[in-house]
């Protein structure tokens, strides 16, 4: 459930739950039609009971998905507002070390550039399926104003290495001395925030995307060609 969130937060949270109910109801009503006009309200033959047990397979699994989204959504959706209501405003501080040389650095010092932060691990399949896009995008604009910060979380420092060096990944690899702090904090994985050059905060995607797509990329140099003011 938190996975199928994670691909589409806005969205379920604002209609998963009215979809399920529907769904629920069309189950019952199917399962009514098979049996009414039968002794007890039992389906007949074998096409009839195969239907029902779908049905009710259906139903079950529309049931437990109503669940997870109830219970998934006041703390993502508390995350999705406290995004709108600083964005547009400056990046929050933000502080992680460089795996590859141990450093530590802060998000005010990529200010001037376009930031990409994406919060991913290891264990997540969606983050999994998007950085082969990420490291595309990467290879093309890496020349370019726009910086990328690849935050593994939740993980060590070896295990999120190993992972890039497995597949051949070059984008850097940045960890946390402890957890994310607030608004960058998220259950849902992979999450990710677009910086401008002025250190304002203009996106945030919860979920996997395609961010190798020619719109996205426009996006980015569209905004790296803004004119910079004062970031500090």
């Amino acid at each position: 459930m938190r996975d199928f969130i994670a691909h589409n937060a806005k969205f379920v949270l604002d209609w998963g739950q009215l979809i399920l109910v529907l769904a629920i109801i069309i189950g019952l009503g199917i399962i009514y039609m098979l049996g009414r006009k039968n002794k007890y309200h039992l389906p007949r033959g074998i096409f009839g009971w195969l239907s029902a047990v779908l049905s009710l397979f259906f139903i079950v699994l529309s049931v437990l998905a109503f669940v997870g989204i109830t219970m998934e959504k006041p703390h993502t959706g508390m995350i999705l507002q406290q995004f709108e209501e600083i964005k547009g405003g400056k990046a929050p501080n933000l502080s992680f070390k460089l795996v590859s040389d141990d450093t530590e650095h802060d998000i005010s010092e990529y200010f001037g550039d376009v930031i990409l932060v994406n919060i991913w691990a290891t264990w997540c399949p969606p983050c999994l399926a998007e950085m082969p896009l990420i490291q595309a995008l990467y290879d093309d604009v890496k020349q370019e104003n726009i910086a990328f910060v690849m935050i593994s979380t939740d993980e060590s420092a070896e295990v999120a290495q190993a992972y890039f060096r497995k597949n051949e990944f070059t984008l850097p690899i940045y960890m946390l001395d402890g957890p994310l702090p607030e608004p960058y904090s998220s259950r849902i994985l992979p999450t990710t925030y677009v910086i401008s050059p002025n250190g304002k905060l203009v996106s945030k995607h919860a979920g996997m995307a395609n961010y190798n797509s020619d719109s996205f990329r426009k996006f980015l140099r569209d905004l790296s060609a803004e004119p910079v003011l004062s970031v500090r």
